[in-house]
């Protein structure tokens, strides 16, 4: 079972085998460039 989202309740982290957090490194948006369709959605 693959579950996604934020703030994932601490009961299922523990019972999950895996678990995985993405978080930016570096993003254009930060250097104020606008989201663009068909990369950010």
């Amino acid at each position: 079972m693959i579950i996604t989202g934020r703030g994932c309740h601490r009961d299922i982290l523990d019972l999950a085998d895996t678990v995985s957090e993405l978080r930016p490194v570096k993003h254009a948006f930060d250097a104020g460039v606008k989201a663009q369709m068909g990369i950010d959605y």
